[in-house]
């Protein structure tokens, strides 16, 4: 089968209409807003780095037919395509990420570890995640807050940790 050839422009054109991917949801309470969270294959959910936005900023939404799960719900993958001037403030949009990035990264010392503390790699999946929850709380050594900090951290929500003390 013949390849065919396209010149750098048409390839550099097509990967700018190429749309954002990300998944959607409704803002409680403001019917004119959605909240957008960027999407990236085979990582945990990127709610610290999801923003409210008009709906009206957006163009059309593509299926991906793509499901990400996040934060216990599954939401449809799209591209999204914005409105060419719709006016988005970008320091609106900085205001919003630097609000998530605070409560996104946990602060120094926010909890306190052990040799035998549970420090999982995030996985892409929730319900690995919950299988390492559920092993680490059968140990009977279990520091059920350190548990807790893990399943966290690897459902990709670091900032919602707590403090732990340790138990002797």
């Amino acid at each position: 089968m013949k390849k065919e050839s396209i010149s750098v422009e048409q390839l550099l054109q097509s990967q700018a209409e190429q749309g954002f991917r990300a998944t959607l949801e409704i803002v409680e309470n403001q019917k004119d807003q959605i909240k957008i969270t960027p999407f990236l294959s085979g990582h945990a959910c990127q709610c610290s780095m999801s923003i409210k936005l008009p709906k009206a900023s957006i163009e059309s939404v593509t299926p991906t037919g793509e499901t990400h799960l996040c934060c216990g719900k599954n939401f449809q993958v799209v591209e999204v395509q914005f409105k060419k001037g719709a006016g988005i403030s970008p320091q609106s949009i900085l205001e919003q990420l630097v609000a998530n990035a605070s409560h996104a990264i946990a602060p120094h010392g926010a909890a306190i570890h052990s040799e035998s503390a549970f420090h999982p790699t995030p996985p892409p999946i929730f319900g690995q995640c919950q299988a390492q929850y559920d092993r680490c709380m059968s140990n009977p050594w279990a520091n059920e807050c350190l548990c807790r900090n893990a399943l966290l951290v690897c459902t990709g929500h670091p900032g919602l940790q707590q403090r732990c003390l340790e138990r002797f």
